[in-house]
């Protein structure tokens, strides 16, 4: 899961994770500053990545649960604005 604030280099962000993740789900930070779920996934499945925007981080995590397999490993990444929505959301 990734959001990033749209004034970030999340072009290169994106760039460096693409060999890394099999695919995306996007939020929007909650702040003025967070570039859309929408805007993000589709930066990068211009660059060559599979992500669907999820809205919210809470839509986000629950996204990620659901269609994690066991042998799954989960990220979230990008803003340091969504930590504590990460955590709400995941009950701790």
């Amino acid at each position: 899961m990734m959001g990033v604030m749209a004034d970030k280099d999340h072009g290169d962000m994106i760039r460096e994770l693409l060999p890394l993740a099999t695919r995306f789900v996007t939020v929007q930070p909650d702040s003025p500053r967070a570039m859309t779920a929408e805007d993000l996934a589709e930066e990068i499945r211009s660059l060559g990545g599979e992500a669907e925007p999820a809205g919210t981080v809470e839509n986000g995590v629950k996204r990620m649960l659901n269609k994690a397999k066991p042998e799954d490993v989960l990220l979230a990444i990008g803003s340091l604005y969504m930590s504590g929505a990460v955590r709400a959301a995941m009950g701790k």
